[in-house]
């Protein structure tokens, strides 16, 4: 940490540990840790921009890679009721190896069921309804020759009807026949585009619901993000929904009820980090479910549309084993439930986040790795020399003192990150090689709120603006209507 050696952000090495990464917050990092290795919750309080979202990332980038996958299956008897089955990485192989065995055996007991006729193997009655075999003559000829070519006859119908029997003509037959035993078999008998042979099928019923039956979808795969942000405050969205079809997952016609079920927040984060920035946003009720995914590590997926189709349809105990990090301001904490808050408190920690860091040499090479770390994650400016991390230093000891009224450094890293930003913007379009200090300075000037800006322009009452119109202001004095 010599600073004497740094001419520019290209001098300073970035950790490769994502908690060096985070300013600042040594007390918050040192729990988070705990955190990641024995699976404790976390609720950071504090102001925006200040490494919460890091902290989570940082843990969720340390736990061990998923080693479960959720997958639900068809469930041709109760389809509304999709089968939940939970594979493991340990025997993924023998999963699939079993499940293309099971695919080749039905595609082989499909083929063995169809045979293909010629017309004199063709059973005479079922012929003769097919249009292959004169009902008169029993000559073989092809169907669609209307008339026999031996006897004249009509096939499919002679005398004053025979019109009405010609348009009734059937290209498909069944047969059943029962043996010893009182079982059924159906035959199908499908006539052939060339409407001379014969595709004959053996009842097929039960190859059919073996095959829906390894009909599946991933809810939750393998390969998978271990960080989740919850960045809504919909139930869908935190706690997974069944979608609407308007037909009712008819078997010919609609979406099958299995491939419509949709997993939540609580279980993509399944053996991850669920962030939920603004915990107290939601809804108490919304509160009150994640407490439930807490403590039963597992939540139901079902419709939430009481109107839609997709009500009817339940998966039970889907896992959601997860650790939950939220986010919170120190003046929203009377929102948070008193159940869920207890619950992260009696199975992690509550941390209070810093606002600002002591001027040590220590904590100045610190902001200097973050102005670093901030033009690495963007990508697209370039470098800032001394001149402009000195000048980064100052801005931020006076934010300290502004903000926080102390002779300090500020660890609101947002604002900062977006000064470092557009210096680098105005850097690039002058086609200057390094951020300087200059370039920072004006980067502050264009970084003011609205509300400091109107401060600047009506002498400290811009609240008075909600009556200024823009388009008659004139310089600094304004036209009111």
């Amino acid at each position: 940490m010599n600073l004497d050696h740094i001419q520019s952000t290209h001098d300073i090495e970035i950790p490769k540990d994502p908690f060096e990464r985070v300013i600042g917050q040594d007390r918050a990092v040192r729990l988070a840790k705990v955190a990641a290795k024995q699976h404790r919750h976390l609720l950071l309080v504090g102001p925006p921009g200040i490494g919460k979202s890091m902290i989570a990332k940082a843990i969720a980038s340390v736990l061990p890679e998923p080693n479960e996958q959720i997958v639900i299956y068809n469930n041709p008897k109760q389809p509304e009721r999709p089968i939940l089955k939970i594979e493991r990485k340990e025997n993924a192989k023998e999963l699939i190896a079993q499940y293309k065995k099971e695919t080749q055996e039905m595609d082989k007991l499909s083929n063995e069921k169809i045979i293909i006729l010629k017309p004199w193997e063709v059973p005479i009655g079922i012929a003769q309804q097919l249009g292959i075999r004169c009902k008169r003559c029993n000559t073989i000829s092809a169907a669609n020759e209307e008339i026999c070519p031996t006897c004249g006859y009509h096939k499919f119908g002679d005398g004053p009807f025979g019109d009405i029997q010609k348009d009734r003509r059937l290209s498909r037959a069944e047969v059943k026949k029962i043996d010893k035993t009182g079982k059924i078999t159906t035959y199908t008998y499908i006539l052939e585009e060339d409407k001379f042979h014969v595709k004959r099928i053996t009842d097929l019923s039960v190859i059919k619901e073996r095959v829906r039956s390894m009909e599946r979808k991933v809810l939750v795969p393998f390969k998978r993000s271990l960080f989740v942000q919850a960045t809504g405050s919909t139930a869908t969205e935190l706690l997974g929904d069944v979608e609407h079809d308007p037909y009712g997952g008819h078997p010919d016609i609609g979406v099958p009820h299995y491939k419509r079920v949709v997993p939540g927040a609580v279980h993509l984060a399944h053996e991850g980090v669920l962030y939920i920035d603004e915990l107290s946003t939601l809804s108490y009720k919304l509160q009150r479910s994640i407490l439930t995914a807490m403590q039963d590590k597992k939540f139901t997926i079902t419709g939430r549309s009481s109107s839609g189709t997709g009500a009817i349809v339940k998966v039970e105990d889907v896992p959601a084993d997860f650790i939950l990090v939220g986010a919170i301001n120190v003046s929203d904490l009377e929102g948070l439930h008193p159940a869920l808050r207890s619950r992260i408190r009696g199975d992690g920690y509550e941390v209070l986040l810093s606002t600002w860091m002591e001027d040590t040499p220590e904590n100045k090479y610190k902001l200097f790795q973050f102005v670093a770390q901030e033009i690495e994650k963007d990508g697209k400016i370039p470098h800032a020399d001394r001149s402009a991390l000195e000048e980064i230093y100052l801005v931020a000891k006076r934010m300290a003192k502004t903000i926080d009224d102390v002779n300090g450094i500020t660890l609101r890293l947002r604002n900062l990150g977006g000064i470092i930003r557009v210096a680098g913007d105005l850097a690039k379009a002058e086609e200057s090689p390094y951020i300087t200090k200059e370039h920072i300075k004006e980067a502050t000037g264009y970084g003011k709120s609205i509300e400091e800006q109107l401060a600047e322009i009506t002498g400290g009452n811009w609240w008075k603006d909600i009556n200024v119109d823009y388009a008659t202001s004139k310089g600094k004095g304004f036209e009111y209507r």
